[in-house]
């Protein structure tokens, strides 16, 4: 997937689909602001946590099964990219498919 941001409108695109915070805060508001990336913060978790449900829905599992998952993605993801525009591939089903998998292996 190319996931793609601007700084100075916050917004990001996850493929040609526009990610927007609203769903993700009804699970949890870390940021009234809306999304950030390049550190570990509360933006940056609001950005994971759309994420997870974007992929989720891609994978049509119910979405509280990859919420658990979403201060990793921001670790492994989100707090790297750079602090301005970016342009990124990343694998985000992959890598949600693999923390279902290793949650599955240790039970």
């Amino acid at each position: 997937m190319t996931i793609k941001g601007w700084i100075n409108t916050r917004q990001v695109l996850v493929d040609r689909d526009e990610l927007l915070p609203d769903e993700s805060w009804k699970i949890r508001n870390h940021s009234p602001d809306g999304f950030m990336w390049g550190y570990e913060g509360s933006g940056p978790a609001q950005l994971a946590l759309a994420l997870i449900i974007y992929a989720a829905k891609k994978l049509d599992i119910p979405i509280m099964e990859g919420v658990p998952y979403y201060q990793d993605l921001k670790r492994d993801f989100v707090a790297k990219l750079p602090q301005n525009n970016f342009v990124e591939d990343f694998d985000l089903i992959g890598w949600l498919q693999n923390k279902l998998s290793e949650k599955k292996k240790s039970t």
